[in-house]
């Protein structure tokens, strides 16, 4: 089985349809049905698994939305061009399907649930009656649209105490060195249509991103008390294709801890040690 993701303390499998929740600590394990895939999946075969399933399952990823014992708790999980909910404790799934969009992120706000796309339109997701999505009409931040030679772009959702997040990073490939520039973008609601608001620094936060979209953004108040930095992006990379696996970015006109080479084996000394 293939993890697809941490959540509330517990940790999700999921390998040709069949899910599994663990708690790591105590091995109660919960097994919820299996997932509908359609008849479609099963059109085309690749080596003794249908190719849409194989694309399902290589980017499928899962969170709860509440702790397990919680009695609203639901188990969602998001597999190519579809996203499935399974109301923990019941016998069945439902879906929604949205052909050419792939939802990337979901995270609770405010009591409400958003979900971005691989193009960072933002929706809200309705549990009740019925598993739903509704776009909101939004503008993009300017940095995402902007066409920049030799750079890529990565974006993520993320709360950060009573506001919500984007945090896009650009990064740039010269002759020699890559140059990596993360910023900072609030979500206003308040206006129709809503806006995102950039921001120029983060205060006594810092925030937590990956490259793996299976391991969600996570926040956190005054890392000083722990070793860790305010005003910067600790972004995990795959370790085999990074090294260090973890940088340090600043945000907006923060520098960047990691474009120090001395700084380098502390990062990854620090992830290990102290954190894990």
């Amino acid at each position: 089985m293939c993890c697809a993701g941490p959540s509330y303390g517990q940790l999700i499998f999921c390998n040709r349809g069949y899910c599994l929740v663990v708690d790591p600590f105590t091995g109660a394990k919960v097994s919820p049905p299996h997932l509908p895939y359609s008849d479609e999946y099963e059109k085309l075969g690749c080596q003794g698994l249908p190719l849409q399933l194989a694309l399902a399952e290589y980017s499928l990823s899962a969170i709860l939305t509440a702790p397990l014992a919680s009695p609203n708790s639901h188990l969602l999980v998001r597999a190519y061009n579809s996203l499935f909910d399974w109301p923990v404790g019941s016998d069945s799934w439902s879906q929604v399907r949205f052909p050419g969009v792939r939802i990337e992120k979901i995270v609770e706000f405010n009591g409400q649930f958003i979900a971005m796309d691989h193009l960072q339109q933002i929706y809200t997701l309705d549990l009740d009656p019925q598993l739903a999505l509704q776009e909101i009409a939004i503008n993009c931040p300017p940095d995402l649209t902007e066409d920049t030679d030799e750079s890529s772009k990565a974006s993520w959702l993320v709360v950060c105490g009573n506001m919500l997040l984007m945090i896009v990073q650009v990064t740039s490939e010269s002759s020699d060195y890559l140059t990596t520039v993360s910023t900072l973008h609030r979500l206003d609601m308040s206006t129709k249509p809503a806006k995102w608001v950039g921001m120029e620094k983060l205060d006594n936060w810092t925030i937590f991103v990956g490259r793996d979209l299976r391991n969600p953004p996570f926040s956190c108040m005054s890392p000083e008390r722990w070793g860790g930095r305010s005003k910067c992006v600790y972004y995990a990379d795959d370790p085999a294709l990074s090294s260090p696996p973890w940088t340090v970015h600043g945000l907006g006109n923060e520098p960047n801890p990691s474009d120090d080479p001395a700084l380098r084996y502390y990062i990854r000394t620090w992830c290990y040690k102290n954190k894990m």
